[in-house]
Parts: structure tokens; C-alpha cells; sequence
């Protein structure tokens, strides 16, 4: 793609095939880059006999928020780290914490091991309005969950729960007197799927607002 009649060929950022156009060129790229967006949101790029085109694929059809929902349960259960804080005046709190999720059900509560002299659970004072702010791996989904958190040693969860992560915390095991089990009861999240692609990109560079097409791949949900 050009972006300046400056760049030499080989830096060129998209392909090292496309030539780089004097100004005039830019324009008329330009001009028929609007033209040639279609219903379908394919694409035609045009520099002189050379056409690239990008076909309408999966990541091009609008997902529903149910599907963004199933999306945003399944990263949580292979990525779990979230940001967790606190509504409340002042400073939140927040914290990197890794959630758990008891059973295959997609619903909550989330469970978190933390400790009890930490400053986050010593701010606990029966339910109270909680946040987490999430983003998976590979920056693919991004998600604000509300909720609220407890504190709840609930022995059985503990059981359930334990691994050898877990246990590496925590010297004196399933006992130790510093265990602190957070439950999370989720009640509503925004969910926002990536749309950062190279046709957002060049639309971008070349006056076009991307944002209709990011705009399609959010969803608000209710998770209680």
C-alpha cells in the first residue's frame, strides 16, 4: 500500500511487489478505492494492471451477541487473567488476578485465590460492586465485565478448585489461614471484537472510516 510518494518500494509496509505512485497516482487510488467497495465488503485495490482483491470471509460476517458472548467464556477459560477492581471513589484497586470457572457451564460466579493481607481483600465489606477489564492473548477480544465480588471460603469450591498453581501460593495448603477465595457473580459485560485488519488499516489511511465495521463486532450482554 502507498502511504508516501517517499517510500521506496522495498519498505513499502503491505506489499513489496507495489510500486510507489507520485501524487496524482495517490489521488486517483484514492478515488477508486471508494469506488470499488461493494455491498459484500469485498474489496478491489487498483494500481494500474495490478488488482488485488479480498474476498468476503468469516471474520467479514457480523457476529451476534450471543456468539461474542460464547467467545468471550471461551477465552476466559484459556486465558483467565483479568484486571479486577473495586467501584468506589478514589483508588479501585485494580489488580491482575487469574479467574476460575467452576463447571463447563457458561455462567458464573468466577472464582479467584487471593490472600487475605492483600489490599484489595482487605477493602471487602460484604457484597460489594466490582469491575474486571479483560483482554485475551492474542488481542483478539476485549471485554468490561461488572459484577460484585465476595469473600467466600467456601471449602468445597476450595477442593474443586485446587491445582498445583494454586497450592504453589499458599505454604500450608488448603488450610493456610492467609487463603482468601474471592467470588465474582457477573451481571452484565461489553464485549468488543478486534477489527483492527489491513482493510481497516487502508481504509483509514485513505479517508474511510472504519468504525461502522468495528461498530458491528461489539455486543452488551447480561450475564446473571
Amino acid at each position: 500500500m502507498i502511504v508516501s510518494h517517499h517510500l521506496h518500494p522495498k519498505k513499502c509496509p503491505f506489499d513489496k511487489n507495489l510500486r510507489v505512485a507520485a501524487p496524482a497516482q495517490i489521488v486517483t487510488f484514492r478515488r477508486e478505492l471508494r469506488e470499488h467497495e461493494d455491498s459484500d465488503r469485498g474489496w478491489n485495490f487498483a494500481l494500474g494492471s495490478r488488482v488485488v482483491r479480498e474476498t468476503p470471509s468469516r471474520e467479514h460476517i457480523m457476529p451476534t451477541s450471543n456468539e461474542l458472548e460464547a467467545k468471550l467464556w471461551k477465552a476466559l477459560r484459556s486465558d483467565m487473567t483479568v484486571m479486577l477492581g473495586l467501584e468506589r471513589a478514589g483508588d479501585n484497586l485494580m489488580r491482575p488476578m487469574t479467574v476460575q470457572i467452576d463447571g463447563d457451564a457458561d455462567h458464573g460466579p468466577l472464582w479467584i485465590f487471593s490472600a487475605k493481607d492483600t489490599e484489595l481483600v482487605k477493602a471487602l465489606a460484604g457484597s460489594n460492586i466490582a469491575f474486571m477489564s479483560f483482554a485475551d492473548k492474542g488481542h483478539d477480544l476485549f471485554a468490561k465485565i461488572n459484577g460484585t465480588i465476595t469473600l467466600d471460603n467456601d471449602r468445597t469450591v476450595i477442593e474443586r478448585l485446587w491445582n498445583r498453581f494454586v497450592a504453589a501460593w499458599y505454604e500450608q495448603g488448603k488450610d493456610d489461614p492467609k487463603l482468601a477465595l474471592l467470588r465474582f457473580d457477573p451481571h452484565q459485560a461489553e464485549i468488543w471484537e478486534n477489527e483492527w485488519t489491513l482493510i481497516a488499516g487502508i481504509k483509514l489511511l485513505f479517508g474511510s472510516d472504519p468504525t461502522s465495521d468495528y461498530a458491528d463486532k461489539t455486543a452488551n450482554v447480561r450475564l446473571d
